[in-house]
């Protein structure tokens, strides 16, 4: 089973991308099964209007990413993210997210070998 992860903001514009990502996904016969997670880009503030859709759109939030300053500094002096310190609070996003996909893939693969 293939896993689709859709990574936008929680702003108004990132909500209509995400359904118009959907409605093709959903009117597309060959990805109608794929199984679809969200995460939230670049968060600060509030997330109620996206974390609301995905509850409507039936899929799951698999994590969320804060804006976090080290990135700005990193990038705008031209040093690769992959320096980012482990303390970075995208950084730990991340790995969180990473472990849950891993979980939804380890969990997909042995429904399937059960089959």
């Amino acid at each position: 089973m293939d896993l689709l992860i859709i990574v936008t903001d929680a702003s108004a514009r990132g909500v209509r991308v995400t359904d118009s990502i959907l409605g093709v996904i959903r009117r597309d016969d060959s990805m109608r099964h794929t199984r679809t997670g969200l995460v939230i880009n670049r968060l600060k503030g509030d997330d109620k209007l996206i974390t609301q859709s995905a509850e409507q759109w039936g899929i799951e939030i698999l994590g969320r990413v804060p804006e976090d300053e080290n990135i700005t500094k990193f990038d705008s002096s031209g040093k690769p993210l992959i320096g980012l310190p482990a303390t970075s609070p995208s950084v730990s996003a991340v790995r969180g997210i990473l472990q849950k996909v891993d979980h939804l893939i380890y969990r997909v693969d042995t429904r399937q070998e059960k089959c």
